[in-house]
């Protein structure tokens, strides 16, 4: 199958790009997350690259997992690496640039953001009504729900 980039429209076989093992593993691991994260990833994997080489499948691979390993959270590691990529950019276009051999300046860039609370999971007990603790006659059930509410902090 033909594609085109939308890049710079030059054509390539993505039959052929997926032939590689690394390259069939590095569109599972992509597809599983959104398209922010996405553009954020290839944007920085291409600062990887010199202007004359193009990145190998394996090479990819790697530095994906490594990246998904640095930061698991896909809102933070989004974050990072649009404000990496773009100070890195801002390097590049000054004209001394070296690819990047690892990622230690996006390390430096997560350090720098503020950590991201997960939604904390809605606890069943929330949703019951506050009348619940008077359905239960027996002294026994009132004690166990005394300990339930006491577990978590009411």
């Amino acid at each position: 199958m033909k594609c085109k980039c939308p890049s710079c429209y030059a054509e390539f076989d993505l039959a052929a790009a997926l032939d590689s093992d690394a390259g069939r593993e590095f569109v599972r691991i992509m597809s599983s997350y959104d398209g922010h994260v996405i553009r954020a990833l290839t944007a920085y994997l291409g600062l990887f690259r010199s202007a004359s080489r193009a990145l190998s499948w394996d090479r990819v691979l790697r530095l994906t997992t490594e990246l998904i390993q640095t930061e698991p959270d896909p809102a933070r590691l989004s974050q990072g690496l649009h404000k990496a990529t773009e100070a890195l950019r801002q390097k590049q276009r000054g004209g001394d640039w070296k690819p990047l051999a690892n990622h230690n300046y996006l390390k430096n860039v997560l350090a720098g953001l503020p950590q991201t609370q997960a939604a904390a999971p809605a606890r069943y007990e929330a949703q019951q009504p506050a009348a619940q603790s008077q359905q239960f006659t027996s002294r026994t059930s009132q004690a166990m729900l005394a300990l339930k509410e006491f577990e978590h902090g009411r």
